[in-house]
C-alpha cells in the first residue's frame, strides 16, 4: 500500500540552520557544509570545525542526532545525508535538519526517497515556477510529496547498498589521486626519480645545481621557464538557464564538478540542451582549470581536472578553461600534476579577485615558472598517471551506471512494480 504524505508530515520537525558564518577552527566540533553531504553520507575529508561555545550557540534550535537527515537547500539543492551514531556536529549555512517521525518511516527509507528522481523532479518544478531564487524555501521543502510504502526496508537496503558501492568507488579514486601525488612528490619535488641504473637520483648522488629563479637546487640539465608562450587556453560555453535540462542534452562540466580536494566529481554535471559549436566538445584526458570560484572557502581557483574517459562526449561551461601545452618538450599529464601542487595553488590564487565570487586573471599563468625535466622522464611519469586516470574513469563509469540503476529502479520499487528480492541481485 502507498500513502502520499508531505515531508512536513513525515518529520516531527524541520529546523533551519543558523544564518551566520562562524569563526572557523582547525579542530574541534565538526560543522557540516554542503560539500560534506556526499552520496547520502557525511564526508569530513575536507572538514570545518568550531569550538565548544560556538557549537552550543549553533545547536540552540536542535542538536543533530543519530538518524536525523541533513538536507542542502542551496548550491546544490537536494544533497542529503543521515547523521550517524555518536557523531557530534552542527550545521553550516544553507542546510536544514530533518527530524524523521520513525512511526511513519525510517531515516534510511526517507533518505532513499529524497535522493530519488521522484523528489528531485518536484524540486525542479518548484524552481521553474520561480519559488526559489538563491535557495529552496522551508515552506516548499515542507510541501514535498513523499510516498510512504509498506516495503520500506527493501527500498532502504537497496538504496544503501548502491550508495555504499559508489562511496567505495569514490574512496578508490581518492586513493589513486593520493598515489599519483606521492609519486609526483617523490620524482619532481624530492628529485628521487629513477636514474639510468634505476636508483633514486638525488639520494644516489645525482648532480644537483642551484637555480636562482626557484631558489633551490634542481637536477643538472633541467630547464626552468615561465609558462608564457608554452600553453594554449580556451574558455568554455556561455549559457543561460534556458539551455539547461535535467539529464537531457550534452553533459557539461562546470565548477560544481570540482570538489574541495580539487578532484573531479561526476554527480554535479549540468546538461546543455542548446546548440554547441564543434570546438566546445572535449576529449578524454583534456586538461581543464577552474577560472571562477563561487566562494573563497572552496579554494578551487586555478585548479586542474582531467576529462574522464567514460564514453560520454562532454562540453564545458564558461567558468572553466581548457588548457594544453603544444610545446614538444612538455607533457600535458606532467603539467596536470604540476598544477595540482600546493605551491602552484598558493601562487595562482593571488591572481584571483572578488569579494565573494572569485575570478581568475589568466595572465597569472604566464608568470608561473616550472621545472621542465627531460621529456623521456615526463613521458615515463605520464604513462603511470595515465594508468591511474584510466582506473579512476572505470570507477566513475561504474558510479554512473549504479546511479542510473538506482534512479531507474527506485520509482518502480516505490510504485511496487518490482521487488528487490525477486529482481535485484
Amino acid at each position: 500500500m502507498i500513502r502520499y504524505m508531505t515531508l512536513g508530515d513525515v518529520c516531527t520537525d524541520i529546523i533551519d540552520c543558523p544564518h551566520e558564518s562562524p569563526d572557523w577552527k582547525s579542530e574541534g566540533v565538526a560543522v557540516i557544509r554542503n560539500f560534506n553531504l556526499v552520496n547520502g553520507r557525511i564526508d569530513m575529508q575536507d572538514g570545518y570545525y568550531v569550538d565548544e561555545d560556538t557549537y552550543i550557540r549553533r545547536t540552540r534550535r536542535a542538536v543533530p542526532s543519530e538518524g536525523d537527515i541533513i538536507f542542502s537547500r542551496e548550491a546544490p539543492i537536494g544533497n542529503c545525508a543521515i547523521v550517524p551514531k555518536d557523531f557530534k556536529c552542527c550545521l553550516g549555512q544553507r542546510l536544514v535538519l530533518l527530524r524523521v517521525n520513525h512511526a511513519i518511516c525510517s531515516s534510511e527509507y526517507l533518505l532513499a526517497v529524497l535522493q530519488s528522481s521522484y523528489v528531485m523532479q518536484q524540486i525542479e518544478q518548484v524552481s521553474k515556477r520561480g519559488s526559489i531564487v538563491s535557495n529552496f524555501a522551508i515552506g516548499d521543502l515542507r510541501e514535498l510529496v513523499v510516498p510512504v510504502l509498506d516495503n520500506q526496508n527493501e527500498i532502504a537496503v537497496f538504496s544503501k547498498t548502491v550508495s555504499e558501492k559508489i562511496s567505495n568507488n569514490n574512496a578508490i579514486c581518492s586513493n589513486l589521486e593520493a598515489m599519483a601525488k606521492l609519486l609526483y612528490d617523490y620524482w619532481f619535488v624530492q628529485f628521487d626519480f629513477p636514474d639510468e641504473n634505476g636508483k633514486p637520483y638525488k639520494s644516489s648522488g645525482g648532480k644537483m645545481v642551484w637555480n636562482d629563479e626557484l631558489k633551490r637546487e634542481i637536477p643538472a640539465g633541467w630547464e626552468v621557464k615561465p609558462l608564457r608562450g608554452l600553453y594554449n587556453i580556451e574558455r568554455g560555453l556561455s549559457y543561460s538557464s534556458d539551455d539547461i535540462a535535467t539529464g537531457n542534452g550534452v553533459p557539461m562540466i562546470n565548477l560544481a564538478c570540482i570538489d574541495r580536494s580539487r578532484n573531479y566529481r561526476d554527480g554535479e554535471l549540468k546538461y546543455h540542451s542548446g546548440s554547441i559549436p564543434t570546438n566546445a566538445f572535449l576529449n578524454p584526458g583534456d586538461l581543464l582549470i577552474a577560472c571562477t570560484d563561487l566562494t573563497r572557502e572552496r579554494e578551487i581557483i586555478g585548479c586542474p581536472i582531467l576529462v574522464p574517459d567514460d564514453g560520454k562526449k562532454y562540453t564545458y561551461s564558461m567558468d572553466i578553461a581548457k588548457i594544453s601545452f603544444p610545446s614538444m618538450n612538455i607533457d600535458d599529464l606532467y603539467m596536470y600534476m604540476t598544477l595540482r601542487t600546493d605551491f602552484y595553488h598558493d601562487y595562482i590564487k593571488a591572481w584571483a579577485s572578488g569579494t565573494n565570487v572569485l575570478h581568475l586573471n589568466l595572465e597569472g599563468l604566464d608568470w608561473y615558472s616550472v621545472c621542465i625535466p627531460p621529456l623521456a622522464l615526463q613521458k615515463a611519469f605520464a604513462n603511470m598517471i595515465r594508468n591511474v586516470h584510466s582506473k579512476k574513469s572505470e570507477a566513475l563509469l561504474e558510479n554512473q551506471q549504479l546511479a542510473s540503476l538506482r534512479d531507474f529502479l527506485l520509482p518502480m520499487l516505490m510504485n511496487e512494480q518490482v521487488k528487490v528480492g525477486d529482481h535485484v541481485s
